[in-house]
């Protein structure tokens, strides 16, 4: 893909995340004008986004990075059993089973961490995936 239209790919997918406002045209999502301020507003959309650079803790594990954002609660602590059910299933669905739940991110490569990525992702269960060169590794 040539750099401009990659340039104003990269920009749709930001505008889309929230994470730059547009200057003009609108967006639709199920027929209704949005206009997310922030990132947070387009996750509660059930927007997902995957950028090229990660987003990740390299000193947690697998399934501390996949929950990090809302892990499960047992008691007022994290219920690890639930994560690593929860992480197991996300990276199941991102088709990245080799990958232990409880594996340090740090021992992974970079093509396995971008997976992890993914499954961060899909374990929010999302309404629109959108992966910006996210398996360019």
């Amino acid at each position: 893909m040539a750099a401009c239209a990659r340039s104003k790919m990269s920009t749709l997918i930001k505008i889309i995340a929230g994470v730059v406002q547009p200057d003009e045209g609108k967006l639709l999502l199920d027929g209704k004008d949005v206009r997310f301020t922030d990132p947070a507003a387009a996750n509660r959309a059930g927007i997902a986004c995957i950028f090229q650079e990660l987003s990740l803790i390299p000193d947690l594990s697998v399934a501390d990075n996949i929950s990090i954002s809302d892990p499960p609660q047992r008691f007022g602590m994290i219920d690890r059993k639930a994560q690593r059910r929860i992480a197991e299933d996300a990276l199941r669905r991102a088709g990245a089973e080799g990958i232990h739940p409880l594996a340090p991110l740090k021992d992974l490569a970079l093509s396995r961490r971008q997976m992890v990525e993914i499954a961060k992702a899909l374990a929010r269960n999302p309404r629109l995936l959108i992966l910006d060169e996210a398996r360019s590794a």
